[in-house]
């Protein structure tokens, strides 16, 4: 069975035919053009048949009038190492992810690889290179490698040159500390260094905390007291460094256990938004996609498809350029994290 699966403007149709192969045959499949339509996965399908389990093949279409946007996914299934990554387990997986409308993946969470050695560095360019081949770009997650001495606590890991590569978050939630905010001018030097005229479509990428977290409401613990000076000096001393894209994001989860939505989220919004136009930067939003237990309740439960939509317009209402979810798959084992998928995938 052979299904093409166009979506244009949110709407999915689908169009099936079947064709018939010997037993214990591998055909291969070619996908076909459709007038208006993009196509957004592998264009070339490989499979044999078994008796008693007919195969199914999916290509995946976009409307080529559509505007373009990008969903990212935090985390992803755990991969087959195998063949350096080039296998069915991980494509399935992969056209799982685009089949669900991710133009991007967030290579952090528990499966991801630290990318503190040459070993770790070429295995993260070969998941690159299998997202890629699958039609999804990649933003790798530096983790601890900006403090390994295999960079030298100098420079950043270079990953211009894998197709598919769309950024690296170099820090996620740095404190609102002066000395958290120099260091992190000191990374977008070292990455404007390393990626020198890629910095447009490899943006150099730092979330920030939302407006809800302790710094800003209890302990006040900072240099900065105000979630918009927090904003604001992020602006003027780390993007103000950064050459191409000035990537400004923030993550912000408002569902509670209870279905309540937190009073924050509207503001995070309107801040994020307001200093990104200031400063002429790219806006990104992370949102809500999973439940979690981090010592409380008060979040452990995940988002339904309708508290998704809202977070998801209420972000595009406000002007966010981009959008990623928290999470795809679980982040750890100690953390009970009602995802849409679990470590396998299902």
């Amino acid at each position: 069975t052979i299904n093409y699966v166009k979506t244009a403007y949110g709407m999915t149709t689908t169009e099936t035919q079947t064709v018939k192969a010997g037993l214990n045959e591998t055909i291969t499949l070619e996908a076909p053009n459709f007038d208006g339509f993009t196509l957004t996965s592998k264009a070339m399908l490989t499979g044999k048949l078994y008796a008693n389990k007919p195969n199914v093949f999916n290509f995946y279409y976009k409307d080529s009038s559509a505007p373009s946007y990008d969903s990212v996914a935090w985390y992803y299934p755990a991969l087959d190492s195998s063949n350096g990554y080039d296998n069915a387990h991980n494509d399935a997986i992969a056209q799982t992810m685009k089949a669900a409308g991710f133009t991007t993946v967030n290579l952090a969470g528990k499966n991801n690889i630290n990318i503190n050695s040459e070993t770790n560095v070429e295995a993260m360019k070969q998941i690159i290179a299998m997202f890629n081949r699958n039609g999804l770009k990649s933003v790798v997650y530096t983790s601890n490698a900006t403090n390994s001495e295999m960079f030298g606590n100098t420079t950043l890991p270079d990953f211009s040159d894998c197709a598919g590569f769309a950024g690296l978050l170099v820090w996620d939630e740095p404190l609102p500390t002066t000395a958290a905010m120099n260091r992190l001018a000191e990374y977008a030097v070292w990455f404007n260094e390393v990626y020198g005229e890629s910095t447009e479509e490899m943006p150099f990428i730092v979330n920030l905390f939302p407006s809800y977290a302790s710094y800003f409401t209890s302990n006040k613990s900072g240099d900065y007291k105000t979630y918009s000076d927090y904003i604001k000096a992020y602006c003027d001393i780390v993007l103000s460094k950064v050459n191409g894209t000035k990537y400004l994001s923030m993550d912000s989860y408002p569902i509670m256990a209870d279905g309540t939505l937190k009073e924050n989220f509207l503001y995070d919004l309107a801040v994020l938004k307001a200093y990104g136009m200031d400063y002429d930067a790219f806006v990104h939003a992370c949102l809500q996609s999973s439940g979690w237990d981090e010592g409380n309740t008060t979040q452990a439960k995940a988002p339904t498809e309708e508290q998704m939509r809202l977070q998801l317009y209420t972000a595009l209402a406000f002007g966010m350029d981009s959008v990623s979810w928290f999470t795809y798959s679980p982040s750890n084992d100690n953390i009970t994290n009602q995802s849409p998928v679990d470590f396998a995938g299902n």
